[in-house]
């Protein structure tokens, strides 16, 4: 019996990675919320409660938790659509939710989400789960923009 590498691929090694990312936020989440009495304080991983959406924008807390709810439904859905079809996006989509589920336990156990890394006042302060929805949603687009047919640039006669 032939093992079909791609299906290996689809089916185990991608939902291992995005499990192993999902828990290492968690972990990151956990040591931000005792940074101030941690080996873990710097200028750069701090515990800041992001009470608003997506670079802190500004959201009463049910709308935000609305908001999420419908992201996370979203997501959920492609993951199990792409599921067999591309590995791609389904990656992309497995990150993505990875992320989500994430940033909607911070946000239903105590109505904000914990960010903790910080590069100064010019760039946002955020979390793993952040850059792992960002990387996915890359992965499925990239994918999902290659697979239609590019016509050729012509020249009108």
């Amino acid at each position: 019996m032939l093992i079909n590498r791609s299906r290996i691929v689809t089916r185990i090694v991608i939902p291992i990675i995005a499990i192993g990312l999902f828990v290492l936020d968690r972990w990151f989440k956990a040591m931000a919320v005792g940074v101030s009495s941690s080996i873990w304080r710097s200028e750069h991983f701090v515990f800041f409660p992001n009470r608003g959406l997506v670079f802190s924008w500004p959201m009463p807390a049910a709308v935000a938790l609305v908001v999420m709810i419908v992201a996370f439904v979203i997501v959920l859905m492609l993951t199990i659509a792409t599921w067999r079809r591309s590995w791609w996006r389904f990656g992309g989509a497995s990150l993505m939710l990875a992320g989500a589920t994430s940033n909607l336990i911070d946000r239903l156990a105590h109505q904000y989400i914990i960010d903790y890394f910080y590069f100064g006042q010019h760039w946002p302060v955020f979390n793993i789960a952040d850059v792992i929805i960002v990387v996915g949603l890359g992965l499925y687009l990239i994918r999902r923009t290659s697979t239609r047919p590019v016509d050729k640039f012509r020249l009108p006669v």
